[in-house]
């Protein structure tokens, strides 16, 4: 998947809004994991994610894999640092779905009202 599809892919997890995603990869034309994934697979990597964000140390891999389908990955969280002020994490994203393969590192920070956003 291009790094613009897994830009746009973790920006709508964090806004709690797969369909969004889906519904932006389809129509580019993406092909990869995330749109070949059910809801409930989605629900699962987004939970990962959070987990990885909020508990895991760095370098510990959190595995995911869906008791559906054949989707699963990995999500390690690389590094933690400070940015502006906001607690941020690096994180690598392996995802599998029906032969499909997508991964990215991308850097999130926690902002004010607790959320996570992709840093810039």
């Amino acid at each position: 998947m291009k790094r613009s599809a897994w830009t746009f892919w973790i920006a709508s997890m964090l806004l709690g809004t797969p369909a969004l995603a889906f519904n932006w990869m389809y129509q580019a034309n993406e092909p990869g994991p995330y749109m070949l994934m059910s809801d409930a697979d989605r629900s699962l990597l987004q939970t990962a994610m959070q987990q990885a964000l909020d508990e895991h140390p760095d370098g510990q891999a959190l595995s995911w894999k869906s008791s559906e389908s054949d989707a699963h990955g990995s999500i390690v969280p690389l590094s933690t640092f400070e940015r502006h002020g906001m607690h941020c994490r690096k994180l690598r994203f392996e995802t599998h779905a029906k032969g499909e393969s997508g991964r990215g590192e991308y850097s999130l920070c926690k902002t004010k009202d607790g959320t996570w956003a992709l840093a810039d």
